[in-house]
């Protein structure tokens, strides 16, 4: 159970577990599949079907769509070509 949880809630790599225990890569994965089938198998573990899950989704949905405070006051969403306009003036003169 320690290296099913280190792998699952560590997020370590089947490499790095296999190091830390000394045994083979195969074997850590063997481990990892026996306790995800075990864990399948009890019905405490199972989830609910599609169907259930439908029926106990909410009925509204709330989205936040305001603008950030101050925002507009320091950004229009246009690109400044003055600076570009002063660059070619600034080349043809020289």
């Amino acid at each position: 159970m320690c290296i099913f949880l280190a792998y699952y809630r560590n997020y370590s790599t089947m490499e790095d577990i296999a190091n830390k225990y000394e045994i083979s890569v195969s074997t850590i994965y063997d481990i990892i599949k026996l306790v995800e089938k075990t864990l399948c198998s009890c019905e405490e573990f199972k989830l609910p079907n599609k169907q259930k899950l439908k029926e106990d989704e909410p009925n509204i949905v709330v989205i936040d769509i305001a603008a950030k405070k101050g925002a507009s006051e320091y950004y229009s969403g246009k690109k400044c070509s003055n600076n570009n306009k002063f660059i070619l003036q600034r080349k043809f003169l020289l």
